[in-house]
């Protein structure tokens, strides 16, 4: 029998301990790739532990073949695997540092061309060839007593390694002295990568020297190397777990939690679509008289708690808190998780602002602070949403004349003296819902165009919001 599980020798133990990390290392860094961060570098971090993985794996079986062909194939195996890393691992570095020079793909390119002439080398009997002797039995000293004797060709492979290793690591020694010392992660993460491809160019060369110079087989040093390889991997996952976490709760403050979740599960690429939604603009009235009158850490505590106050009634109702600028801001309802009726959930989001509205006063009144009054204006119809910037910067954006025209009105509120204004475009949309008060048209600055708007005194599944008797102006 040429392989058999049950006489994995105590040294077998190692094998499977690199198997078992960089393994599982690999399969989370695809998943981070194609679940959450589409970025390169973790794509090219997946392959070298993928390599790594199969490497081990191979090293197991030679360290248990029971005959010299099985330990040929399984070596063969590890040198396809090794050339294949070449390229892999500059790939890597320069996804890493961010390099998209031509010269790296005409780099990249003459790499792939050596891994191609290396794996067809290695099945030539001069590159290796089976064992001519068994060297001794299974010791402390001696844990794969078939391993193929190298051939002249073999020399390419020792000569390419180092060389290799040598560029990546000059790249990455130079990338890491241009980084500022306040770039603590790039730098751990440099530190840690130059340690391991460090390990790694010199292992293999241990090996040859302790197998066929020295005539001892150990457990192999090239598992040292692989071992040195998922200390960075291990630190930069954990790292993105704890960036998934704090990305989850800043996103939650914008919208709810389970929207949240969402937007994290599917990610976040460049691009817009058009989505029919609804816009509501809110602004606090007589902000720069009140800022005037405020010490600014006393002004501060205030919006953030009209804010909190504001973005739970908005959470509340499925919308989107978009954008806080300076004392407004702008919520979106049907993007980006759609609503039965997005116009219906903005206008009750905008009835439970105005009851929040009077909690706040009511906490402001006891500390000697006088009330807040908003103004809050509601459109529906089609904008454009979606990621917006580049790959450095990502905004969720909405624009349109949707969300110019919603501006407009809930600018208008100031004229008519009324709380919340709504355009017949969302008035359509909810029926007899809403119980709303015809007011004066919206001029929208230039030109003669006017946008129709009515006041919303009260919802049929909400309570009075406004009346004329009962304005805040």
């Amino acid at each position: 029998m040429a392989f058999d599980l049950i006489t994995i020798n105590p040294y077998s133990l190692f094998d499977i301990l690199a198997l078992a990390f960089a393994a599982p290392l690999g399969v989370a860094f695809y998943a981070i790739h194609w679940k959450i961060t589409r970025r390169r570098v973790d794509l090219a971090f997946a392959h070298l532990l993928a390599c790594a993985a199969l490497f081990a794996f191979a090293a197991l079986m030679i360290d248990n073949a029971a005959a010299p062909f099985p330990a040929l194939v399984w070596q063969r195996g590890i040198y396809m695997v090794a050339a294949a890393s070449l390229p892999l691992t500059i790939h890597f570095v320069y996804a890493f540092i961010n390099y998209r020079a031509p010269a790296a793909r005409r780099m990249l390119a003459a790499l792939w061309i050596l891994a191609g002439i290396l794996t067809v080398l290695t099945t030539s009997p001069q590159f290796l060839h089976p064992a001519t002797r068994v060297r001794a039995t299974v010791s402390w000293r001696n844990v794969a007593p078939f391993l193929p004797d190298p051939g002249p060709l073999s020399a390419l492979f020792f000569l390419s390694w180092p060389l290799v290793m040598t560029y990546a690591l000059v790249a990455l020694w130079r990338y890491r002295r241009t980084l500022p010392p306040t770039a603590r992660p790039e730098l751990r993460h440099t530190r840690l990568l130059i340690c391991g491809f460090s390990t790694m160019m010199v292992t293999p060369i241990f090996d040859c020297v302790l197998a066929f110079g020295m005539d001892v087989i150990l457990p192999s040093p090239s598992l040292v190397g692989i071992m040195a390889m998922c200390a960075p991997a291990v630190v930069s996952l954990s790292e993105q777990i704890v960036q998934r976490e704090r990305l989850k709760n800043a996103l939650s403050s914008y919208v709810a939690p389970h929207v949240s979740a969402a937007i994290l599960e599917e990610g976040l690429h460049l691009g817009g679509e058009t989505r029919d939604v609804s816009v509501m603009f809110a602004d606090i009235r007589g902000f720069t008289e009140m800022s005037n009158r405020m010490a600014p850490e006393d002004l501060v505590k205030l919006l953030n708690r009209y804010f909190a106050a504001m973005a739970a009634a908005i959470f509340r109702h499925g919308g989107m808190l978009n954008k806080t600028i300076g004392d407004g801001l702008l919520a979106v309802f049907g993007a980006p998780q759609a609503l039965d009726n997005h116009a219906l959930a903005a206008l009750r989001a905008a009835c439970d602002m105005r009851l929040a509205l009077d909690a706040v006063n009511a906490e402001s009144a006891a500390q000697g602070l006088g009330p807040l009054r908003i103004g809050i204006g509601v459109h529906t119809g089609d904008v454009v949403i979606g990621n917006m910037g580049n790959q450095d910067h990502v905004d969720y954006t909405v624009i349109g004349d949707v969300v110019n025209v919603a501006s407009h009105v809930e600018q208008h509120t100031k004229k008519v003296r009324r709380d919340i204004l709504l355009t017949h475009a969302t008035h359509d949309r909810v029926g007899g819902e809403a119980l709303v008060e015809a007011v004066e048209e919206v001029r929208m600055g230039t030109g003669d165009r006017s946008v129709r708007v009515v006041a919303l005194n009260s919802l049929g599944s909400g309570p009075s919001v406004s009346s004329p008797k009962r304005s805040h102006y």
